[in-house]
């Protein structure tokens, strides 16, 4: 699976085109409420090399979603969500929506560093079940 992205602060949009990858996730405040809020950002499209490629060409999009200043763009593995706590439960990307909203504050780096000791602390110290991926960028 993939996600590719297009960041362009001139415009203040990103342009991405996923290709059965987990949703990546943007957290801004609502132009409403003010209150923070984290969106998963979907567009249509399948893993690589599942399908012939006029289908693959058929069926993926490109999706473009405005990106402000302040916004927080975050792609993840599903390792990060489907990390397990010992009884079994999925970390979520519920969990993740939240642990982002907590640390929203933070530079990028510092974000990441909060979101793997919340993985962590949830499924325990023991050996992941699945590869952790997580870049998270900040509009400045």
């Amino acid at each position: 699976t993939i996600v590719y992205a297009i960041i362009d602060t001139a415009l203040d949009q990103i342009t991405l085109a996923r290709a059965g990858h987990e949703l990546p996730l943007l957290l801004r405040r609502d132009a409403a409420t003010g209150h923070l809020r984290v969106d998963e950002i979907g567009s249509e499209g399948m893993a690589v090399g599942m399908v012939t490629p006029e289908i693959f060409d058929r069926v993926i999009q490109d999706k473009s979603v405005p990106f402000h200043n302040g916004d927080v763009f975050v792609l993840y593995t599903d390792g990060v969500t489907e990390a397990m706590s010992a009884d079994g439960s999925e970390f979520t990307t519920a969990r993740l929506g939240d642990a982002l909203k907590y640390l929203h504050q933070h530079s990028p780096q510092e974000m990441n560093q909060g979101i793997l000791a919340s993985v962590e602390s949830f499924a325990g110290t023991g050996t992941p079940r699945d590869d952790i991926t997580l870049v998270t960028v900040r509009h400045t």
